[in-house]
């Protein structure tokens, strides 16, 4: 019995660590993770690029902007996707030909004050902080539903505007999603109990 207990208490940690849930949407930070969750991606490293980010488009996902900041737009910096200026209304869309399940990218924030990068899926009503200035990392998601349109933007009122976020390596999948890993546990929880109580069961049964 005390064994049981604390398998449970094992796999009750393994929930508590995945990645945090939020209406069908599953977040990570560690790619590999993503990667395995997310299946076969195609993967946009923006080789070759330069300048003006509008009216990019490589046939999966184009990208563009609302609620332009004066003459600020996305552009290409160093084959790397540049926030520049951004405000907390400003949003720069990725716009995907196909519905996709999931979505993960290198990131980096250089803003001097407290701007944070923020990810938007307003099909899923989904709003996520994941850059913090000065710091840098992988962020993705995968979610129950498809959706075509990915915001990117910036915190409310964290130092003004956002100077820069970067964004690079996009990975995205039309894959369906896997099961979420909540579920996942808690299922296998429900069935190592199960087994436990026949065994138990079996060994009374034996002994009359």
């Amino acid at each position: 019995m005390k064994r049981f207990l604390l398998t449970i208490a094992c796999l009750a940690m393994l929930v508590a660590t995945t990645g945090q849930v939020q209406a069908g949407v599953i977040t990570y930070t560690n790619k590999a993770a993503f990667q395995l969750a997310a299946g076969a991606t195609a993967v946009e490293d923006f080789t070759g690029t330069s300048g003006n980010a509008i009216g990019f488009d490589n046939g999966d996902f184009s990208i563009s902007i609302v609620n332009q900041n004066l003459g600020y737009v996305p552009v290409f910096f160093g084959e790397e996707l540049r926030l520049q200026l951004w405000r907390f209304d400003t949003v720069t869309n990725l716009t995907f030909a196909d519905p996709i399940h999931a979505i993960g990218f290198d990131w980096r924030n250089t803003d001097p004050t407290n701007d944070q990068i923020e990810l938007i899926i307003a099909s899923e009503n989904f709003a996520q902080t994941f850059g913090p200035a000065q710091q840098s990392g992988f962020f993705g998601i995968v979610s129950t539903n498809a959706f075509t349109v990915v915001g990117l933007s910036d915190t409310v009122g964290n130092g003004g505007a956002l100077g820069y976020g970067y964004v690079d390596n996009i990975e995205y999948s039309s894959a369906a999603a896997v099961p979420e890993p909540a579920s996942l546990a808690i299922f296998g929880i429900g069935a190592l109990g199960l087994v436990v109580f026949r065994r138990r069961r079996k060994v009374k049964l034996d002994l009359l």
